[in-house]
This record gives structure tokens, sequence and C-alpha cells, in this order.
């Protein structure tokens, strides 16, 4: 039995304090990818009276909000190319600031594509939703892959307003503008994806290279059926080619190095002890990882 999805107004607000003052602002995305479910559903944007209700219910242990929403930079488009229509976003963002209490305010999720294509938005977005110019933000946005065939066969409105053919370009865009604005984003790349060839294969690692300059952790999945592809076969690690695995190695590399060099930073509010203990044993960590790895690859292939 399939159940329609409900109405903004049918699902019950929060009552209580929620995970890191998580507040849901959108659910569905509307872009179409094939293995996510949330990429299918119709888009319903929560109107602002609705969120500063639930804020109500969080404000009383925390001064700041998590927006939780598939895609943030889609709220309120109605862009047929996916445009963001960053006067709605700045506009919520803006209401939101003027909540009694609220000081700061960050969002699960942004899509590259949406990003690259409204630089200007972010910069805005960043002075809005910070405590501090200086102050840092995360967000989990999606890369998936590096090949363009496989964008269109899966996941064809991913890169709108651009094209598949630009997605390798508008990723190290979009990861290029958060940086600049004090964004680190977390982003998932999917692995044995169905129809994945060699060379898809060779297109993800050559963009993961390209993305060794910037600030982001690369989170590579394998691919687990879901949405409309739920009936394809789960991939798991018996089945990486070399070159799979390959692409795993070089994002976890590229993650390690990335915890190594920043771990002085990120600890900067601790005393000099723990700032020093707590590099070594980072950087001995990503060392054993690295090590784990090269010793699997030896092994299985």
């Amino acid at each position: 039995m399939t159940l329609d999805p409900p109405e903004v107004e049918e699902i019950p607000p929060i009552e209580k304090p929620s995970i890191n003052s998580l507040v849901e602002v959108s659910r569905g995305c509307g872009r179409g990818c094939s293995f996510c479910d949330p990429a299918l559903k119709e888009r319903r944007d929560v109107p602002f009276d609705r969120i500063a209700e639930e804020w109500n219910a969080v404000k009383e242990k925390r001064d700041y909000i998590w927006l939780h929403t598939d895609d943030f930079l889609l709220y309120g488009c109605d862009s047929e190319e996916f445009y963001p229509n960053g006067e709605e976003i700045l506009e919520l963002v803006g209401k939101l600031k003027n909540l009694e209490g609220l000081k700061s305010i960050g969002t699960t999720h942004f899509s590259l594509s949406a990003v690259a294509a409204d630089p200007e938005l972010i910069s805005e977005l960043s002075s809005k939703m910070k405590k501090n110019p200086e102050d840092e933000l995360g967000v989990q946005p999606g890369i998936e892959t590096g090949s363009p065939s496989l964008l269109k066969r899966w996941m064809p409105n991913k890169p709108k307003p651009f094209s598949p053919e630009e997605w390798p370009e508008v990723v190290e865009k979009g990861i290029s503008i958060l940086n600049d604005n004090n964004w680190y984003p977390a982003c998932t790349l999917m692995v044995g994806l169905p129809e994945e060839t060699e060379e898809d294969v060779e297109e993800t690692v050559r963009l993961v290279e390209r993305l060794d300059q910037y600030d982001c952790v690369l989170a590579p999945l394998f691919f687990t059926p879901t949405g409309a592809m739920d009936e394809e076969e789960q991939f798991t690690a018996q089945d990486l080619s070399r070159k799979q695995f390959e692409l795993v190695r070089k994002c976890w590399r590229h993650n390690l190095e990335l915890f190594s060099s920043n771990v002085w930073r990120a600890l900067s509010s601790e005393n000099f002890l723990v700032r020093m203990i707590s590099s070594i044993l980072v950087k001995l960590g990503a060392k054993g990882i690295l090590h784990f790895l090269e010793r699997w690859e030896e092994k299985n292939f």
C-alpha cells in the first residue's frame, strides 16, 4: 500500500527540545535522483510561523537552530531548472535571526549545483547565519559521482541549472565558494552504482584529486538499493574492483590529511597540552588507517 505524503499542516510539530536544536524547514527535494527517497518526493516548505513555533520548543536549551531540509537552497524555489530563490531564503533567515534568543543558524543540506548557481547568495547567507563573522559552518552536499554518464542515467536533475557534462566543474566551484565563506562541507560519493564502468570510476577519481586543495570531507558510501532502485543489488566490499578501491583509498587519504592538518585549529579553545596530545593521536591514527588500507589492497588485489 502506498500512502500519500502528508501536507505540511498534517505534520505534528515538535514539543520538546530536539537533538542539536533541529527544526524541519522543508521535506522532500524534487530533483528525482533514482537512488534517493527524499529526492523522489515533492518538496514541501514549512512556513515561518511553524518554524518559529518549533523554535519556542527548543530555545530553552540552545541559542542556535539547525534547519533540517533535504536542500535548504531550494526553499521557496519554483524554478524548473532548480535555480535558488535567494529572496525568499534570505527573507526566512532574516525573520529567524529576529527571534528572541536565537544567535546563530545552521542547516543540514545544500546542493552544490545551487551553491555554484548563486555565489552571492552564499555570501549573504553566511553573514546572516553566523553569530560571529569568523565562525565556521558545516553542511552536507552530495557529489555521488564524477561521471556525467552516470549522472544522466540515475540523477539527471542533480546538476541543474547546469548540465551533466559540467558536473565536475560545478562540484569544484561549489566547494570553493563554500570554503571562501567558511563553510566546510562533508560530501558523499557513491561507489558501485548499477551500470558503473571503470571509466566512470576513473572520472570520479580525477574529480577527487582535484578536490585535494579544498577543505571538505569526502565520504565514499557503497550503493544501497532504495528509492526507485530498491530492486537493485546491494554493493559490498567483496564487489570492489581495484579502481573502486583506489577511489575509496584516495577519499580517505584526503580526509585523514585534512583531519591531521586541522586538528590544532579545531581545538583552538582548548589548552596547549590538550591540543598537542590530540594532534599527535590524530596523526598516529591517520597513519594507522592508511597502513591498514594499503595492506587490505595488497591482500585483495
